[in-house]
């Protein structure tokens, strides 16, 4: 996973060179000199913006990031409600178009970052209430050896599965950790579903039923940990990656169009 950088402070900061120009480009340097009043506004925030997301990863006290995380994404969404209402002369709406494709890439990924940091404690946490409940079951049906014992073993499985699930199903994931939830999701909520059949197919004494059950419990464990569960997060990486991409090649376009306009000022 790569890590966000305030790409927007480097391409921005070119113009404070370029507001000198010839009065001859009068519009074009009234542009030029709108965008600069913006960015100096929010030159202290933008580094901010840098800071907090070279200091982010997915092992931070995120807890105390996530209020950061959600004051740079509204300072970017002010550069960008504020670059959009500037009126770009003609020599200068190609830097502006690739502005406000920056700032929204920008954006984007603050706002997934925010979403992590908020999503990731929560996750963690309600898995993390799983693991006694699949310890007592592990130790409960390894210990029954009568019908009501088995029954009783995955009926307290299930009820224990009962309130991380609905509290995991409540979460908002990330693009970046979509496919882990929802394979953790798909994981938990087939095994409590599968358990309570099981317990009807032990109790009705449905051997070759409750046999099949037993092995689709036992698949349904490790699922989450499958080859394809493994491929779609390792997707998802790339996906994030891509976007980081994506705003690294429009800082540098950015910065040959705003090259451009500074030629343009002499």
């Amino acid at each position: 996973m790569k890590r966000a950088g305030s790409f927007l402070l480097c391409a921005l900061v070119v113009l404070v060179a370029a507001g000198c120009g010839s009065s001859q480009r009068a519009q074009l340097k009234k542009y030029v000199e709108q965008v600069n009043a913006v960015e100096t506004q929010l030159q202290a925030p933008l580094a901010q913006v840098a800071n907090t997301n070279r200091d982010f990863t997915t092992t931070s006290h995120l807890e105390k990031l996530a209020p950061k995380l959600a004051q740079d994404e509204r300072t970017i969404h002010t550069l960008r409600v504020r670059l959009a209402a500037l009126h770009p002369p003609a020599a200068a709406r190609p830097v502006a178009v690739l502005l406000a494709k920056l700032v929204a890439e920008e954006e984007s990924l603050a706002h997934q970052i925010r979403l992590t940091a908020v999503f990731l404690p929560a996750f963690r946490a309600d898995l993390a209430r799983v693991a006694p409940v699949s310890n007592a079951f592990r130790a409960a049906a390894h210990a029954a050896k009568t019908v009501p014992t088995e029954v009783a073993a995955l009926d307290a499985y299930a009820q224990g599965l009962k309130a991380p699930l609905a509290a995991l199903r409540a979460l908002t994931p990330p693009p970046i950790i979509r496919p882990e939830y929802e394979a953790q999701l798909h994981a938990l909520g087939g095994s409590r579903s599968t358990a309570i059949r099981l317990a009807a197919a032990v109790r009705a004494k449905k051997t070759t039923e409750a046999h099949a059950l037993v092995e689709q419990l036992g698949r349904l464990g490790v699922s989450s940990q499958s080859i394809s569960a493994q491929r779609a997060q390792i997707a998802a990486v790339r996906a994030y990656d891509a976007q980081v991409d994506r705003v690294n090649a429009l800082g540098e376009q950015v910065q040959r169009e705003l090259i451009k306009v500074e030629s343009g000022l002499h």
